[in-house]
């Protein structure tokens, strides 16, 4: 049976995936979760101008800090703080077979 729906957005599974990795590069990201490194790379700009996620340069990598003081942006979600979300659930390393959208 394939996939008809998902519980998050692509937003919330890289989100999910930085809370756990944040030294992984877009491509990484990108591989595990199944989207292109463009639609990835643009979820990260979408999230860092949201303030939920903070990113540092070290060298020539970034790092990816998730600001468990944001709230979330939809307005059923607006008062509920990163934090509430994810020190709720207990997310470690995911699978090492990437996740496909599209079989």
């Amino acid at each position: 049976m394939g996939y008809r729906w998902t519980l998050l957005t692509s937003h919330g599974y890289v989100l999910c995936y930085l809370v756990s990795n944040p030294d992984a590069t877009v491509r990484q990201v990108a591989e595990v979760i199944g989207l292109s490194e463009r639609r990835t790379a643009s979820i990260l700009g979408d999230l860092e101008d949201a303030d939920i996620v903070l990113v540092t340069r070290v060298g020539k990598r970034k790092r990816y800090e998730i600001s468990l003081d944001a709230t979330f942006r939809h307005p059923t979600l607006s008062h509920v703080k990163v934090r509430d979300v994810f020190g709720r659930l207990q997310i470690s390393a995911p699978a090492t077979t990437p996740f496909r959208w599209r079989g």
